[in-house]
């Protein structure tokens, strides 16, 4: 089931339009499972005995490949177990060689019911909250950095502007230097514990630094570690979005009020969230055709086809 905190895709390039017209990008806002036959999904039967064998092919052949070439799966995707279920749906199915250039799927496959399937699915929504994170999305790529000048205190969120040199053993180790650096604090920019231990100091502290590499650093002489950063602050700078204004609407975006841009980001999620159950519910419909589907065996040459697609 497709559940309603499903993630909203990120936007396009703020220009390009969306090829969905506008009466086809209405958003059922319903929390209940809407019922949907598969008759409404355009070219899911004609394309239904296709599907099957493309589907089963293309992982039959991933499997074939990762055999060749001892692949070894440390942390697996739900994907990846999704995949390793249907290969083993499929393993015992024989492999034929095929001379057609035109290949008879009927041959390979024993087709199910495809028609009056019926798929339960909950509509992804727009909400406010959806519309103001796009807007604050949009108004963060126009931050601008400030100096703070009414506090000498680090906080969280802050940028450091620093001067820092690392040392092991006491020695000072390459790689580990640097100059007014500017850090933003809670960025995760640095190892672990770093920016956490500049919270809190001062515009012209010296600081120590302590912390540990992570023990999978890539820099071997490093992993694992225990180091000490001398770090000089120099200055605070804050990130300030620009104020959503009429004014700035028309300088940015081509748009002349800030009504019209608020309506515009509606808009737009609402022509993909659309775009997006409409492809969901065809998935839907699709698998249910698998599912009732019979795979008798799969043409050399398809699986040859699929293999060289994904060496490519």
């Amino acid at each position: 089931s497709i559940s309603e905190s499903d993630t909203i895709p990120e936007d396009e390039d703020y220009e390009e339009e969306f090829a969905v017209d506008e009466e086809s990008a209405d958003v059922v806002e319903d929390d209940q499972p809407t019922k949907k036959n598969s008759k409404v999904i355009t070219g899911v039967i004609s394309a239904a005995l296709l599907v099957c064998i493309a589907c089963v092919v293309l992982v039959f052949a991933l499997k074939d490949k990762n055999k060749e070439e001892d692949v070894v799966i440390r942390d697996k995707t739900e994907e990846q177990i999704e995949a390793e279920k249907i290969m083993d749906r499929y393993k015992e199915i024989e492999v034929v060689e095929d001379n057609d250039k035109n290949i008879d799927y009927s041959k390979y496959i024993e087709l199910g019911q495809y028609k009056d399937i019926d798929v339960y699915y909950t509509d992804i929504t727009v909400t406010d909250d959806d519309v103001e994170a796009r807007i604050h999305a949009q108004l963060q790529q126009f931050t601008r950095r400030v100096e703070v000048k009414d506090r000498d205190v680090l906080q969280k969120d802050d940028i450091a502007d620093i001067d820092y040199t690392g040392y092991l053993d006491g020695e000072e180790f390459e790689g580990g230097s640097g100059e007014r650096y500017k850090l933003k604090l809670g960025s995760g920019q640095f190892i672990p514990g770093f920016e956490d231990q500049l919270i809190g100091k001062k515009v012209g502290d010296e600081v120590d630094v302590n912390v540990t590499f992570p023990a999978e650093y890539q820099a071997a002489e490093l992993a694992g570690k225990a180091v000490t950063f001398k770090v000089k602050i120099h200055t605070i700078y804050t990130e300030v979005e620009p104020d959503l204004t009429d004014e700035w609407i028309s300088k940015n975006t081509g748009l002349d009020t800030v009504a019209e841009f608020r309506a515009d980001i509606e808009r737009r999620l609402r022509n993909q969230v659309s775009e997006q159950n409409r492809s969901n519910i065809k998935n839907l419909v699709m698998e249910e055709i698998l599912k009732n589907s019979k795979v008798k065996a799969f043409p050399k040459s398809l699986i040859d086809e699929y293999v060289s697609s994904i060496e490519e």
